[in-house]
């Protein structure tokens, strides 16, 4: 481990930040899709089943506070709904692969232009807009979201190809996300 000069992007210039922050989400992708994993490779899986069971050990989404019985059903439809829609959509490697899991802003350092990743700890398996749903974490009641989606999704694709099936279900691997929160 070693201490990384740099700066988070400006939190006043969201949108610009957004786009660099697609930027280098694609080009990790990218190297993610041409490298083979060494043997005993082992991560976490930020899927439905893993989330929903037990959030990868952060515990269950039905025991967190204020949880009535109301809650229970209402949220229980949408987690039907999200399994439902990312088991049609699959895993297949254009789709799903290695992510950062916890590429928020606050994990970018710029220097000098260059941009710096950190903070691997939460690296996984899950579909290659589950970055984009973390991005979003602690902001996603902001007005500007949708325009922050369409920031990242602008710098993205200035490096690759993002599947058309895979942008459709943004907005459910945004509430994956939510979940585990």
């Amino acid at each position: 481990f070693t201490f990384l000069e740099g700066v988070e992007p400006d939190p006043n210039s969201l949108r610009m930040g957004f786009v660099r922050l697609g930027k280098i989400t694609a080009h990790m992708h990218r190297q993610v899709k041409n490298w083979s994993p060494p043997a005993g490779f082992s991560r976490p899986t930020w899927s439905p089943e893993q989330i929903f069971g037990n959030c990868n050990g952060f515990g269950r989404w039905q025991d967190a506070m204020g949880m009535d019985r109301e809650a229970l059903v209402c949220l229980g439809r949408m987690v039907d709904v999200i399994e439902r829609r990312l088991s049609a959509l699959g895993r297949h490697p254009r789709h799903f692969g290695l992510v950062h899991a916890d590429l928020r802003l606050a994990n970018i350092l710029i220097e000098s232009g260059r941009t710096k990743v950190i903070d691997f700890d939460d690296c996984g398996f899950s579909w290659y807009t589950y970055d984009l749903a973390i991005a979003l974490s602690f902001i996603q009641d902001r007005p500007d979201v949708p325009e922050l989606i369409a920031a990242w999704l602008e710098g993205y694709r200035s490096v690759a190809k993002l599947p058309s099936a895979l942008e459709a279900e943004i907005p459910t691997v945004i509430m994956l996300r939510r979940v585990a929160e």
